[in-house]
């Protein structure tokens, strides 16, 4: 075999590492709920940080399956943290990545506290409703108010 050859198949090598670690990374995040419940102490310390760190530059399959575990971790009262990742999904570009989080920031309306729904959905839902934002924008923000209105810690005369 030639350089030039060896060249060419050792590219596709690298890309096939790739795309073998981007399956075990969605691997990883599928299982997540099951890792919290054999070793929440790893999983905390050191696969959500992980996650975090991947997300800023992940693909669109990536978010969309974060956002449907951190979902479900929230729902068993994860840490506050994630929270404020939920927060940051859904602005990034990718509107189907963008939606995900929103479904999971509605969904878990009802696990967050008062002070949360306050201090962070009131403010999300007042910036997103603005006409100048997306239809679908707007349409989110009135199924979080639909949310927050049925919600268990409010009082419906604040």
């Amino acid at each position: 075999m030639d350089k030039e050859s060896r060249y060419i198949f050792d590219l596709n090598l690298d890309s096939l590492d790739l795309v073998g670690d981007d399956i075990q990374k969605l691997s990883v995040i599928q299982n997540l709920p099951q890792l919290l419940q054999t070793d929440p102490n790893q999983t905390y310390s050191r696969i959500i940080p992980k996650i975090l760190q991947e997300l800023p530059n992940a693909s669109c399959e990536f978010h969309v399956l974060v956002s449907k575990a951190f979902k479900i971790l929230m729902e068993k009262q994860a840490p506050p943290n994630l929270f404020h990742t939920v927060l940051q999904g859904i602005d990034v570009r990718d509107s189907i990545a963008a939606s995900a989080w929103m479904d999971t920031l509605i969904a878990i309306i009802p696990v967050l506290s008062e002070t949360q729904i306050k201090q962070e959905i009131i403010r999300l839902v007042n910036h997103k409703s603005l006409l100048s934002q997306p239809v679908l924008s707007r349409i989110a923000s009135c199924k979080l108010l639909g949310k927050i209105a049925v919600h268990k810690d409010l009082d419906s005369t604040e």
